[in-house]
């Protein structure tokens, strides 16, 4: 995962081109870690996410990776879905439409959202 900050951008870039950027646990935190981050930030308006490779911008779910690791995937992934988290995507989303209201343009995060 690459995260770079250009004035009030955030640049999130997936980078996992071998697996057409496709998400499995470590990656899902390293996308948790990020958020935090840029949630917490108040000079960070907009968060624009892409990925590597010519490809696929990401698959979903790193379906391989499920297949090999699935104790881990079960122990893991799982119990990581709760009300808490909903509710964590919930808090981000307002904060981006906040920030997008404080400019006279729409943004992208507008329509997003």
């Amino acid at each position: 995962m690459n995260y770079e900050k250009k004035g009030r951008i955030a640049y999130v870039t997936i980078n996992r081109p071998e697996r057409l950027n496709a998400l499995h646990p470590p990656a899902n935190q390293e996308l948790l870690d990020v958020f935090t981050d840029f949630k917490n930030d108040d000079d960070s308006w907009i968060a624009i996410i892409t990925g590597t490779g010519d490809r696929s911008f990401s698959a979903g779910n790193d379906l391989r990776y499920t297949a090999e690791n699935f104790e881990e995937a079960l122990e893991k992934v799982a119990p990581s879905v709760t009300e808490d988290t909903v509710k964590y995507y919930e808090e981000l989303g307002k904060k981006l439409r906040a920030r997008s209201r404080r400019s006279k343009k729409r943004s992208e995060a507008d329509l997003y959202m």
